[in-house]
């Protein structure tokens, strides 16, 4: 990616209608990349259910995190990572600043990130 790279994300929207804000992240090669991953303000009574991550337009996610009540036991498998090239070096962290992080960045990295966010209205 080099010290240049781009690496960019929209919140609440799906690759083919590309809405919500965009966010050019630069990450060093050998670094970390943070993509935050906005979503808005909650509710108390809200929750997440689900985030999507996408690469360049695909339709198909290539990191889901799954938060839906009584789906999955533990919490090491609401994380679905479906990219080989990202295989060992790619988490999706939840919370008060939810990001898709990747360590070591590579060249290959380069490229335009999404982001889709379901929620439950409480």
């Amino acid at each position: 990616m080099g010290n240049s790279g781009r690496l960019g994300r929209t919140p609440d929207s799906t690759p083919a209608l590309p809405t919500g804000v965009w966010l050019r992240v630069e990450a060093v090669a050998g670094r970390e990349a943070v993509l935050p991953c906005e979503v808005g303000n909650l509710d108390h009574s809200d929750m997440v259910f689900v985030v999507l991550w996408y690469k360049d337009g695909d339709k198909e996610p290539m990191y889901s995190y799954d938060n839906r009540p009584g789906r999955l036991v533990g919490p090491e498998q609401r994380h679905t990572l479906r990219s080989r090239l990202l295989e060992g070096r790619a988490t999706f962290r939840p919370g008060q600043l939810p990001a898709l992080h990747i360590r070591p960045v590579l060249r290959a990295d380069q490229a335009n990130y999404t982001c889709r966010v379901d929620f439950r209205i409480g």
